[in-house]
């Protein structure tokens, strides 16, 4: 088990990792990759944190640092084949699958499935995505009658 970084170290950490990500045309995972081959016992989570602390804590421009960090998300929505799957997973929702019988029928994790018919789909097409929505309310209600 890793030790507990100290608040002293924790800000050395968040300082380095920050600049490393700001100072090189890098991803959240590459950077992973490159602190974890230092030794570092990191994760993408993890660096997401840093980043967004390192913005407060360290940036004198913080939009300028949010700037870099939003063009090196990946927009996958826009991919033609993570559009296909979304319009899948929805025509699936409609008639009748859980969020659950989506990633089982498909093999897609449940997570990315969640983050498909929400935000993914928020970004594709916002009056598809309020049907979705109902949708996903209703069986979020009927969840908690049964219970």
């Amino acid at each position: 088990m890793p030790s507990k970084l100290t608040d002293e170290e924790r800000l050395e950490r968040i300082r380095e990792v920050g600049d490393y990500y700001c100072n090189n045309d890098v991803s959240v995972r590459s950077t992973v990759e490159y602190f974890k081959s230092k030794g570092y016992d990191i994760s993408t989570a993890t660096v997401s944190t840093y980043l967004k602390a390192y913005k407060r804590l360290f940036s004198v421009d913080e939009e300028n640092v949010q700037k870099v960090i939003d063009s090196r998300k990946p927009v996958t929505y826009k991919d033609p084949f993570v559009k296909k799957r979304i319009l899948e997973e929805v025509k699936l929702l409609r008639n009748g699958y859980t969020v659950q019988g989506i990633a089982d029928f498909t093999g897609v994790d449940y997570w990315t499935v969640s983050r498909d018919l929400t935000t993914r789909l928020k970004k594709l097409d916002k009056e598809l995505y309020e049907d979705v929505s109902i949708i996903l309310n209703n069986n979020s209600l009927s969840n908690l009658r049964r219970k």
